[in-house]
């Protein structure tokens, strides 16, 4: 029987799951309240190349 070997997870890729959780619950969370929350798409971009990305022709 093969063992499977598990494979090690980054302190900074742990962080950035938690973040992106932390903020999909509490927005979820609002939603529950009764709050109206805006989607992402419906947002500006944030910076500069976001911007660029978004309007890049493939």
């Amino acid at each position: 029987m093969a063992t499977l070997k598990k494979k090690k997870t980054s302190l900074a890729a742990k962080k950035t799951f938690a973040a992106k959780v932390r903020s999909v619950n509490y927005i979820a969370s609002l939603k529950l309240e009764g709050f109206k929350v805006p989607n992402k798409k419906d947002q500006k971009p944030s910076n500069r190349e976001e911007l660029i990305a978004k309007y890049k022709i493939a």
